[in-house]
């Protein structure tokens, strides 16, 4: 999860920024998949994050709360139009339908989740995404079972893209993204490159993380490559709450219908879309068709940046 700088070869980060009142950015990319490179944007807004492999993570910057970033890559063009009407193949308006489970245990099973991950590490468990998700109650349980499908496909889609498939727990290319704009001084002699699903970087967001979800990150940012309920819970908190690099969080974009194109804006819109590296936003609009598919939704329309 970074904003800013670049990222791809083969991971990219997302950083995570902001929650309830507090507003940080975050970006930067893991390592270990091709295609890599998210990054959100935070609310102040300067490089965010930079991916695994190759590439770079963009800096802070975008609304409200952390960023992340991806790729670089200049900015032009504007967003593809996407599949089909987001909503479509959707059986029923209540989420709980048929007696389903809540949450994202109840569009995703393990075995579906297996299928979409097949070489991921092991430390990337389901269960331990389970119990992180129950964290935030309205994540993949908003909406009818269509939209909770597509939100979790959505989540999960960025995830592979920053992570290779969830190979990687942190970016190949390790600097010490501390920035001194951020309102959050850096520990003595720690780095803040990317970890996680969304590969959470840059101090600022390591601070913002830290103190939403009450862990000591800034002191000891090694605690989300450590511990797997941390990394899902940072990247899940930002999924949540932060609007990154674009003008909404990607849990909104997803239930809105604003579609997976808008999700990509808030993760690292600034490198990868508006032509600023096609390649990327392709990945991660892979990743999201597949999953899709899996799930047996469409994806819905505006999957593009």
């Amino acid at each position: 999860m970074r904003t800013g700088s670049s990222r791809h070869g083969t991971v990219s980060c997302v950083a995570l920024a902001l929650a309830l009142n507090l507003a940080c950015e975050r970006g930067h990319v893991a390592a270990g998949q091709s295609g890599a490179g998210g990054a959100r944007d935070a609310a102040p807004a300067v490089d965010g994050r930079g991916g695994a492999g190759s590439g770079g993570r963009g800096g802070m910057g975008g609304s409200g709360a952390g960023g992340s970033g991806g790729v670089i890559a200049s900015g032009a063009a504007g967003r593809d139009a996407g599949a089909s009407d987001g909503r479509a193949g959707a059986t029923s308006l209540d989420a709980r339908d048929a007696g389903a489970p809540g949450g994202f245990e109840g569009v995703v099973t393990e075995q579906l989740f297996n299928q979409m991950f097949p070489d991921r590490q092991q430390f990337y468990t389901y269960a331990a995404l389970v119990t992180a998700s129950r964290g935030f109650a309205t994540f993949a349980n908003t909406g009818d079972i269509t939209v909770r499908k597509q939100e979790a496909a959505a989540f999960l889609a960025n995830s592979a893209h920053e992570t290779g498939g969830l190979s990687a727990i942190e970016e190949t290319n390790k600097g010490v993204y501390c920035s001194s704009q951020a309102n959050c001084a850096c520990a003595p002699g720690k780095s803040y490159f990317g970890r996680g699903p969304l590969q959470l970087s840059w101090n600022y967001n390591y601070c913002a993380a830290g103190q939403a979800l009450g862990f000591s990150l800034r002191d000891d940012p090694d605690m989300v490559a450590r511990d797997v309920n941390v990394a899902y819970r940072t990247s899940l908190w930002f999924w949540m709450t932060s609007s990154g690099g674009g003008s909404m969080t990607g849990h909104n974009a997803m239930v809105n219908s604003a579609g997976f194109g808008e999700t990509i804006r808030t993760l690292n819109g600034g490198l990868e879309c508006n032509g600023g590296n096609p390649a990327e936003v392709q990945s991660r609009v892979n990743y999201y068709t597949k999953f899709t598919q899996l799930l047996g939704v469409a994806p819905g329309n505006n999957t593009g940046c």
